[in-house]
């Protein structure tokens, strides 16, 4: 599809790019102002909402921090009182006195509330030491078989572990059948009694308030107004309290909290063209509170105002179209006379007839002037086609040279063959395999083994000249599918052998091979038993292989064709400054050569 369409541009005329371009230009800009508008009025409708949505939840998260404190303190006060006596049953008591003593305790309970003023916030108490133990002090009365260790908040108290538990809202189920349950939420504490009382502490006791839900919701509606809905969950973002919120929009908000307010935990606020949402988080009671607001009319005067700039950008663009109509004519028939130019142009040996001054008369004499110098660019081009070929025919016959010798090589291993001569036969053999070896330069990269071998060649042809005076050998761990640069480890055999072993008495000596993989470098070390290296001249040679270096006079090159220091530029070239060769004197003898270079399967 977007190629038909890229081809059906190419293929208007000019005047209809034009125009088209002029519609898309127009279409943009309508777009943008549209944009423009819409991004800014959000934004401030949106700023405004948020500010005044913010102090809202600030007073309303004050007011209820402020129900949770007196709570706190009140129980701060039950904890302190030796409320747990009310369980102590002495022998030497009467019943009358036990009675006696539970009402005095009942007394001090609600005196203590009362002087809290948090009557109309708690409906009751439940002191609980364990299943036998336990008093419950409010109005109603409680069920007698009811099994608190049983209930869904009383697990959850237990696995909490904090010692603290909020549950709720939901219908009280301490109480009896036929008493009144009102719609309340749990404030659950630990109740620390004292070991020396010798209560059974088998369970956890707690003390428990009974607090009347609607308190919450009154104060959710004081801050919501006839216009503001709010919706409380809990830490699982459980829905625990609604306030002037239908079903539809319940269903709206809560859509919108999902997707986009819950994963983000810095995000507070969420404005769009339906909503504007506030969150505040309250810590002690552990709730998110969402504030929402609907803007369907702050967005209502902004479409209007949009209408009306639609209208006039429809307007002055039907001028410009016309315009556009006008002047993309005048600026067509200079090109069509062009065309016909050029239509002349493509005759051989005809050029254009030049007759006025203006601009179509300088551009004729321009496409003069570039059709002289095509015409002679393409005779030089035909000379240079001409050189060329002559080139490739003597590169061919170039190519007879090395082909002569190799088959002059083969014909004297023939003979020696024949004639019995172990030396001539090795000495042609391998001498032939380096040749066809190092002059076959189709691939950068070669296998390992191919590499080894050609330095196998190298040595071989040395022990002949030397009556086997140098040991070969390779040890190669984990690497044999790897890939090295090609002619990269014959001048490391051949540094050693020239400025190691040669020098050295006898013209004897061993040349190892180490070849390891570490994660993405492959490492190689040459290690030979020669005349060694000083430390000195070491850290020399090191600091000058430090960076490329195309200097043929340095000390460490061996004249040979590819010494120590190409390896050690080609390898830099192609892997970077970190990688390369470089020397160390042996505590044992001899020189070790260390080489580093990207790993290659």
């Amino acid at each position: 599809m977007i190629e038909k369409t890229i081809n059906f541009f190419k293929n208007l005329s000019i005047r209809y790019k034009l125009l088209l371009t002029f519609f898309l230009l127009l279409f943009v800009i309508a777009a943008g102002v549209t944009f423009a508008i819409n991004y800014y009025n959000q934004r401030f409708i949106g700023d405004m909402t948020e500010e005044s949505n913010k102090q809202i939840m600030k007073e309303m998260n004050a007011e209820l921090d402020s129900i949770y404190a007196q709570i706190n303190q009140l129980y701060t006060t039950f904890n302190n009182q030796d409320l747990y006596k009310i369980f102590l049953n002495e022998d030497n008591n009467s019943n009358f006195e036990n009675v006696y003593k539970e009402l005095q305790y009942e007394s001090l309970i609600k005196n203590i509330i009362n002087a809290n003023n948090l009557q109309e916030h708690i409906s009751g108490i439940l002191l609980y030491a364990n299943q036998d133990t336990n008093s419950y002090i409010g109005t109603g009365a409680i069920n007698p078989n009811f099994q608190i260790e049983k209930t869904d908040w009383y697990k959850k108290f237990v696995e909490s572990q904090t010692g603290r538990l909020l549950y709720g809202p939901f219908s009280e189920d301490l109480k009896s059948e036929n008493s009144k349950k009102n719609n309340v939420i749990y404030f659950i504490r630990s109740w620390h009694i004292p070991v020396s009382s010798g209560i059974s502490r088998s369970e956890y006791p707690f003390i428990l308030f009974n607090i009347n839900a609607s308190i919450f919701t009154d104060i959710f509606k004081k801050y919501s107004g006839n216009t503001k809905v709010v919706l409380v969950t809990d830490s699982s973002h459980q829905p625990l309290f609604t306030v002037n919120m239908g079903k539809e929009e319940e269903e709206q908000i809560i859509s919108i909290i999902e997707e986009h307010m819950i994963n983000s935990k810095e995000r507070e606020t969420y404005f769009n063209k339906t909503w504007s949402i506030t969150r505040t988080f309250n810590n002690n009671l552990g709730w998110n509170i969402y504030s929402a607001e609907s803007t369907r009319d702050a967005f209502r005067d902004m479409n209007r105002l949009i209408r009306n700039i639609y209208l006039i950008i429809l307007s002055a663009g039907g001028a410009a179209i016309l315009l556009a109509l006008y002047l993309t004519r005048k600026i067509i028939m200079p090109l069509t006379i062009l065309n016909q130019m050029i239509n002349k142009i493509e005759e051989k040996d005809v050029f254009l007839d030049i007759q006025t001054k203006d601009e179509l008369g300088q551009i004729g004499e321009r496409f003069n002037q570039m059709k002289r110098r095509m015409q002679d660019m393409a005779e030089k081009m035909y000379m240079s086609k001409m050189q060329e070929k002559e080139a490739q025919l003597s590169a061919l016959q170039a190519q007879i040279n090395p082909h002569f010798l190799y088959n002059t090589l083969d014909n004297i291993y023939c003979i020696a063959q024949v004639e019995g001569s172990e030396h001539i036969i090795s000495l042609t053999d391998n001498l032939s395999k380096m040749m066809r070896y190092s002059m076959s330069m189709k691939n950068h990269y070669v296998p390992l083994a191919k590499e080894l071998e050609h330095v196998k060649s190298y040595i071989n042809i040395l022990n002949v000249r030397f009556d086997d005076s140098i040991l070969l050998d390779f040890q190669v761990e984990d690497a044999w599918d790897i890939e090295i640069p090609k002619l990269s480890m014959q001048p490391l055999a051949e540094n050693a052998w020239n400025h190691g072993i040669l020098p050295k008495k006898g013209h004897h000596g061993t040349i190892q091979f180490h070849i390891s993989v570490q994660e993405d470098t492959c490492i190689i070390q040459v290690l030979d038993d020669g005349i060694g290296i000083s430390l000195e001249k070491s850290q020399e040679i090191n600091k000058s292989l430090e960076q490329i270096n195309y200097d043929d006079t340095n000390t460490y090159s061996t004249g040979s064709g590819i010494a120590l220091k190409n390896v050690n530029n080609r390898i830099m070239l192609e892997d970077g400054e970190s990688y390369g060769v470089r020397l160390y004197p042996r505590d044992e003898g001899g020189c070790q050569v260390i080489v580093k270079m990207k790993l290659h399967k």
